[in-house]
């Protein structure tokens, strides 16, 4: 199971949950609706994607 097919599957089962896949390549297979971020990614960039989520 790839990470946006288990991202899929959480947001179905629970849809209120927050969900920030982290992925290394470009292709990966992620919802355009979720958010994203890229690896390899600093503290700062973290923190602000995780701030934009709330």
């Amino acid at each position: 199971m790839s990470g946006g097919e288990l991202a899929r599957k959480v947001k179905a089962r629970w849809p209120d949950l927050r969900v920030l896949p982290a992925s290394g390549y470009a292709e990966e297979d992620v919802e355009p609706a979720l958010p994203r971020i890229n690896k390899p990614f600093r503290q700062v960039e973290l923190a602000d994607v995780l701030a934009k989520m709330r």
